[in-house]
């Protein structure tokens, strides 16, 4: 037998093979330093790195830790937080039904757990209001710690299924599997129904109704149990008329949760056992039918038809405001009232108006497992305020908290109906939270109104704030509807009107103004500057004068509907003018030919935190901002996602910015912060607590300090316009009162430990369909009074430093680049002083243009793409590098006055180095080198030598 020896591979195979592999490998290595240094921000924010050294060059005997933590360990603060959370969450769950007084439960009662959610208990929003969901309690061992038996088996099915929330699976496919164990755990059933709220997705209709397997459900609880409880474990207010004892008799409980972060699931369990005594009061209107109020009959956006270009395209949508202010209560209390009154076509023969079939639950609603009682009300006039008093008294059996609402009406004129100047019949004005009263006691409490509050916006005749002359009623009630009944009651109306209720005239106090009023308020309290029309660019009208927005002056013939005309998709489109395509297609960016080229790289390098404590117009911010080089300007201000850049000229640290409204998570970026998950901002603003909005700002601070970020992108003080918003759990409410004072207090607390507040989203973010570019059009009386209000009140009120810039657009203007919007108003009017930074910016180049926008007034882009917004060479260009100042102005200011600072004075320097992991990336190439070049060299030698070698072949025989 003959065996041949392995034929050895030729030099040219052997090249071939091993050149490709090194190729490929060095190839993976250029790409992944490529990528490295495009994303150098995000992956030093997300490992925690940092990008700075401090050196200290005097004694080091000062003190410079400027916010100091009030807690002597990470563990207190922890508990202290924890403590917190399960006191938010006991203030604000709502108890909205309690037939027969079934809750309290007595604890020790077997009860089974119904729905996908009671498993899958929802803790927090998606996206950048994401928590750590790895540390929370679940439901059945909350409950348990209370001590209740929960149906293990039911329970099991929940835990195992795949279903999700929102998901239910068809009951007919387990509950048989699980029939004894339900009839052993038999006492109670708990029915959770449960909704997830996320970024970039708004709810479905349907989603705001029971699916047929939730229907299902309840249907099986209600024939199997005496006491049916549902919990409502949601943001978004969902129709709950199933709930009516008309349908299902043994639903005797309703509780709404919302999202109760990490640590308060516990309160929950408490509040079913009686510990906790429900002290929350609504914040959104439950209306039958969602789709009754005229915002949501209209949500959906349409599409222009003539702007499509692959560059802007997210500037082809558009949505149309066309409820004007009438929004959640007030539209239904202000249709109801001229239902009574019998004016504005409210209620017709063909379009007949019945609150009683409209709304369920009223915005401000929420009973607790006591009785109070209000007596001795007064109204007076103190200065530039009102004074309203009421005394509380606890007529029932256990002690609890309860909210005093403090509601007014202005007078509906002649002038106004003229002149399209809109009127909610009641508007809450004021607000307060009693302590814990006993039992036979009373609590005298005092609320301040004011007299700004009266003003109303007529953006078409006086395009100021105007004051009507009239009568003005203010009102107590335990909920909007109830004050408004009260209201009507001193009017001289009753149920023989029309009045679902008769209301109680003594809870009302009246205020007369003798004049109508067009100039008190057309300069700003706080600033002295001019108030007047800045958004007509926003308005439909502005370019379709044919266009006409709902009107308490005739609801049936100014019912709105979607703009434009649907096509065969069922989308409906437009065609935008001449005027509006030019507008909002391009760049609006113009060069200022009277721009001054201001110094620049004076050399001069003083170090930034001899700035702090100056105001904001102290002149030594020039020699500050002289040091700067374009450059440094340049990419602090195009680089800002996620941080502020350091600056070596003038020992500028970098400072560190986190998500999201539930508190600083690591979620959405993946970094390395370990901070406290807390309760929605929904489930803070239903506390009705001013203290607890402090006290979860102060929170956010500590936990800054904790972890060394200075910059929260939060609270959101946008506006629940809709129940169908994705985003409604990061917002407070549809009443901008009560999101206005509890976001006011809640950076208040927050600035007050260092931390600036990234305000979002400014402003009309209210969808999150086709958001990024979405033409957005309202009225400018909508826009003031709804929208900004809450944002203009956490300036004036708790001197906010920051806001986050939305992807929408008022009208064709991306608000990122709206002068009218950031200089005029925020700026000019409301005096404010801080960082506009952009929503995230990094793959919206198309149209958040960076020059357009810094010349409007916005200062950071939330972009961690170093090679897009890249400027090129401006330092000739006087407009730009005066807007980059401006915007380093911002910057500085805000963080030299933050806890970015601690550790830092006048004897310390302050450099920019590599941050850790590039020096990992450097040590990883040169070993990647080494391993190339010497692979290389290998395949080198090897065809060197084997070069002419003659191939011996052996024969075996």
């Amino acid at each position: 037998m003959e065996k041949k020896a392995k034929k050895r591979m030729s030099n040219k195979a052997f090249a071939g093979i091993w050149g490709t592999v090194l190729a490929i490998l060095l190839v993976a290595v250029l790409v992944g330093n490529y990528f490295a240094m495009k994303y150098t921000t995000i992956i030093t924010r997300s490992l925690g790195h940092t990008t700075t050294k401090v050196t200290t060059t005097g004694d080091g005997s000062g003190d410079n830790e400027y916010f100091k933590s009030d807690y002597s360990s990470h563990d207190e603060l922890v508990d202290h937080e924890t403590e917190f959370s399960k006191q938010l969450v006991a203030e604000g769950i709502v108890l909205m039904r309690n037939q027969d007084n079934v809750l309290p439960l007595e604890s020790g009662k077997k009860i089974s757990l119904f729905g996908i959610g009671s498993a899958k208990f929802v803790y927090s929003g998606l996206g950048s209001g994401a928590i750590d969901t790895s540390k929370t309690t679940s439901l059945k061992d909350a409950l348990e710690a209370e001590g209740f038996q929960v149906n293990p088996d039911l329970y099991s099915v929940y835990e195992k299924s795949e279903a999700r929330v929102g998901k239910e699976e068809d009951p007919s496919t387990y509950l048989d599997s699980v029939e004894k164990s339900i009839k052993e755990y038999n006492d109670a059933a708990i029915v959770v129904i449960s909704r997830n709220g996320a970024e970039a997705q708004d709810l479905s209709e349907d989603q705001l109704s029971l699916s047929d397997a939730e229907m299902s459900l309840v249907k099986y609880a209600n024939d199997n149990f005496d006491d049916v409880i549902v919990m409502l474990n949601t943001a978004n207010a969902i129709e709950m008329g199933w709930s009516d004892s008309r349908f299902f008799p043994n639903i005797k409980a309703c509780m709404w949760v919302g999202y109760p972060g990490q640590e308060g699931i516990s309160s929950i369990a408490k509040a079913l056992t009686g510990e906790v005594n429900p002290s929350g009061r609504l914040v959104d209107t439950y209306a039958y039918d969602s789709t009754s109020a005229p915002a949501t009959q209209i949500f959906e956006y349409g599409e222009w038809t003539n702007t499509n270009n692959e560059e802007n395209g997210p500037k082809n949508a558009y949505t149309v405001y066309g409820e004007s202010i009438y929004i959640g209560y007030r539209y239904y209390e202000t249709r109801y009232e001229d239902t009574v009154l019998e004016q504005g076509n409210a209620s017709t023969a063909d379009n007949e108006y019945d609150y009683t079939k409209q709304v369920q639950y009223p915005f401000g609603y929420g009973i607790s497992y006591t009785q109070f009682d209000y007596s001795d009300f007064s109204l007076k006039e103190n200065g530039d305020n009102f004074t309203a008093q009421v005394t509380v008294t606890n007529n029932g059996d256990v002690a609890g908290k309860d909210v005093v609402e403090v509601y007014f009406q202005s007078p509906y004129t002649d002038y106004d109906k003229e002149n399209l100047v809109e009127k909610s019949a009641v508007e809450l004005c004021g607000f307060t939270k009693t302590g814990e009263i006993q039992p036979g006691e009373s609590e005298t409490v005092s609320v301040d109104i004011p007299k700004e509050t009266l003003r109303a916006y007529d953006y078409t005749n006086a395009k100021t704030y105007i004051v009507d002359d009239g009568t003005y009623y203010f009102a107590i009630g335990d909920d909007c509807h109830q004050a408004l009944n009260n209201i009507l009651a001193a009017k001289g109306y009753t149920t023989k009107d029309g009045m679902d209720a008769d209301g109680d005239d003594s809870l009302v106090g009246t205020y007369e103004q003798k004049e109508f009023d067009n100039t008190t308020y057309a300069k700003d309290a706080t600033t002295g500057n001019e108030i007047t029309n800045q958004f007509d660019y926003g308005n439909i009208q502005t370019y379709d004068d044919s266009y006409v927005y709902l009107t308490r002056n005739d609801w049936t013939g100014t019912w709105p509907t979607i703009y434009g005309e649907p096509n065969e998709k069922g989308r409906y489109n437009a065609e935008a003018t001449d005027e509006f395509v030019q507008l909002s297609q391009n760049n609006i960016y113009q060069d200022d030919p009277d721009a001054e080229m201001p110094t620049t790289n004076s050399g001069d390098n003083i170090n930034l935190i001899t700035m702090r404590g100056k105001d904001y117009d102290d002149e030594g911010w020039d020699a500050i901002l002289d040091c700067l080089t374009v450059d440094e300007m340049v990419e602090m201000v195009r680089l800002g996602g996620w941080q502020t850049m350091a600056i070596d000229s003038i020992s500028k640290p970098m400072s560190s910015d986190q998500d999201g409204p539930a508190g600083i998570s690591g979620e959405l970026i993946m970094s390395d912060v370990d901070c406290m998950g807390y309760p929605n901002q929904e489930l803070l603003a239903a506390t009705w607590n001013k203290d607890l909005a402090l006290e979860f700002g102060k929170c956010i601070g500590e936990d800054g300090l904790s972890v060394n970020v200075q910059g929260w992108y939060a609270p959101g003080a946008g506006t629940h316009r809709t129940p169908l918003g994705g985003r409604n759990f990061e917002y407070y409410s549809e009443d901008t009162y009560l999101a206005g004072s509890m976001c006011a207090n809640e950076v208040a607390g927050a600035q007050s430990k260092g931390m600036y507040c990234y305000l979002k989203h400014l402003v009309l973010n209210d969808q999150e369909q086709r958001r990024y570019g979405i033409s957005t059009f309202t009225t400018e009386q909508a826009l003031r009074e709804l929208y900004l209000a809450p944002f203009e009140m956490a300036v004036k009120d708790a001197d906010c430093h920051g806001m986050m810039a939305a992807f929408n657009g008022i009208g064709g203007i991306w608000c990122g680049a709206s002068k009218e919007l950031i200089t005029n108003v925020l700026g000019g009017e409301w005096g404010f002083h801080g960082i506009i930074v952009t929503d995230y910016a990094s793959a919206n180049e198309g149209y958040m243009f960076i020059d357009a926008g810094l010349q409007a007034g916005t200062d950071l882009w939330l972009n961690t793409d170093s090679d897009v917004y890249k400027m090129g060479d401006v330092s000739d260009n006087a407009t730009i590098v005066t807007a980059l100042r401006n915007a380093s102005h911002d910057i500085l200011y805000t963080v030299v006055n933050s806890s970015a600072m601690n550790g830092i004075d006048e004897n310390v320097v302050v450099k920019k180095v590599l941050p850790l992991w590039q020096y990992w990336l450097i040590a990883f190439d040169v070993v990647m080198a080494v391993v190339i070049i010497g692979c290389g060299l290998l395949v080198i030698r090897r065809c060197r030598k084997n070069s002419g070698i003659e191939i011996v072949v052996e024969e075996n025989k």
